[in-house]
C-alpha cells in the first residue's frame, strides 16, 4: 500500500521544533532560501576564475593596472589552490566524516579545470579581450 505525499510530509514526525529534519532526525535541513544564500556567497566571494568571484578578482587586478597575462596567472594560481582545497574537503568528508561528497569533489574538479583553461583563454574570454582592447595590444 502506497503512502500519500501528504502523509509522508506532515508536521510532527521526524521534525524538531516544526522544522523538517534529516532522515536521521539529527539536524534540520536547510531551507531553499538558505541554500540560495549559500550558493550566492560561494559564487561571489570565492575568487576562483570559473566563479563570479574569480571574474571580479580578474577585473580588480586589471583595474589596478596589472597586465592581462599577469592577472590571468594570478587568477589561475588562486583558482588552482582553491579548487584543490574544495577537492580535499570533499575527499575528507567522504572518507572521514562518512558523508558522500561527490558533488563537492565535482565542483572542485570543475574549478581546477577552469584554472587550467583561464591562462589559455586570454584571446577569447571577455575579461581578457576587453583588457587587451583597452590597452591596445598585448604587452
Amino acid at each position: 500500500m502506497q503512502k500519500s505525499w501528504r502523509a509522508c510530509h506532515t508536521w510532527g514526525a521526524g521534525q524538531q521544533g516544526g522544522v523538517p529534519s534529516s532522515s536521521s532526525g539529527s539536524a534540520p535541513l536547510p531551507s531553499y532560501p538558505q541554500l540560495n544564500i549559500g550558493l550566492v556567497l560561494f559564487n561571489l566571494f570565492l575568487p576562483a576564475f570559473p566563479l563570479d568571484g574569480g571574474r571580479i578578482l580578474a577585473d580588480l587586478l586589471l583595474l589596478r593596472g596589472v597586465s592581462p597575462e599577469t592577472a590571468a596567472k594570478i587568477t589561475a594560481s588562486l583558482a588552482t589552490l582553491l579548487g584543490a582545497g574544495v577537492v580535499a574537503v570533499g575527499i575528507w568528508r567522504t572518507l572521514v566524516a562518512s558523508v558522500a561528497s561527490v558533488l563537492t569533489i565535482a565542483v572542485g574538479v570543475w574549478m581546477l579545470y577552469g584554472a587550467c583553461v583561464v591562462e589559455g583563454a586570454t584571446d577569447w574570454e571577455p575579461v581578457w579581450v576587453r583588457a587587451a582592447a583597452a590597452q591596445g595590444s598585448w604587452s
